[in-house]
């Protein structure tokens, strides 16, 4: 076998493998549950984001609370980028100040769409979105 042969077998199973390992990744996302950790903002007895991924053909819904108003949208997932598709649906009850300001920061950074670094989503402002562990 030539040496352009060779190379470009191998470099088809490395490209081969990189799609399947893309694919596997976003496999474990459907029914995936997230929670704000409150390391961003250092606050108590204030309720913080939450959201579930549910796959839905090609892309996802995700319903959520921001802590106090409840959301739904698509969303899309991409590599390690999560972006929102359609606008959000919320509801609209009234917050404390505290709460809406958390609201605010987390539909503005849904927006812009969260980045998944080490296995948790990261905002735009620094929050993190980790993932509730299973029960099974």
């Amino acid at each position: 076998m030539s040496n352009i042969a060779r190379f470009l077998s191998i470099s088809a199973a490395f490209l081969l493998g990189a799609c399947a390992s893309t694919q596997d990744s976003h496999a474990d996302l459907d029914s995936s549950r997230w929670y704000m950790t409150g390391e961003h903002y250092r606050i108590a007895d204030i309720a913080l984001p939450a959201f579930t991924l549910e796959k839905q053909g090609d892309d996802y819904k995700i319903a959520g609370t921001t802590g106090c108003n409840e959301f739904f949208a698509s969303a899309a997932v991409s590599g390690d980028k999560l972006t929102v598709t359609t606008p959000l649906a919320m509801t609209r009850k009234a917050c404390g100040e505290m709460s809406y300001q958390i609201e605010l920061e987390f539909t503005q950074a849904l927006e812009e769409g969260l980045t998944l670094v080490d296995d948790q989503w990261q905002l735009s402002n620094g929050a993190v979105m980790a993932r509730v562990p299973s029960s099974n």
